[in-house]
């Protein structure tokens, strides 16, 4: 039974197209960067990027050392053995930050507001 299968190579609009917008993508230097509120990316230079990171992590937040984290994480550690739980409690683990282009916005073709995401922020 097994002996009987064969492959036909199949040509299909899609799937090329696919293949086409993937090589496009992996072949780009520049960072894609999604959209705020739409389904949109957009094609943005390295240096803008992280400009954009740079002004809106800096608007928000303020720089500083590792050793706050390490206090952090100590912290919890004592909080949750204090408790008994201190099998169920992770360590605050390092994510970066990115942005998304708000382009729904009047100012988005002159000035590209951006919204910063930050995935270590408790709330």
């Amino acid at each position: 039974m097994v002996a009987n299968v064969k492959f036909r190579s199949t040509n299909s609009h899609f799937q090329n197209q696919l293949k086409k917008d993937s090589e496009t993508i992996n072949s780009s230097s520049k960072v894609i960067v999604p959209a705020d509120k739409t389904r949109n990316f957009y094609q943005v230079e390295k240096q803008q990027y992280k400009k954009f990171l740079t002004e809106n992590i800096t608007k928000t937040y303020k720089k500083s050392d590792e050793s706050i984290t390490i206090e952090i994480n100590k912290e919890l550690k004592d909080i949750s053995s204090k408790l008994g739980r201190a099998d169920n409690i992770e360590v605050m683990p390092k994510q970066q930050a990115y942005v998304t282009i708000k382009d729904h916005k009047e100012s988005f073709p002159n000035k590209t507001p951006c919204t910063l995401i930050n995935p270590q922020r408790v709330t």
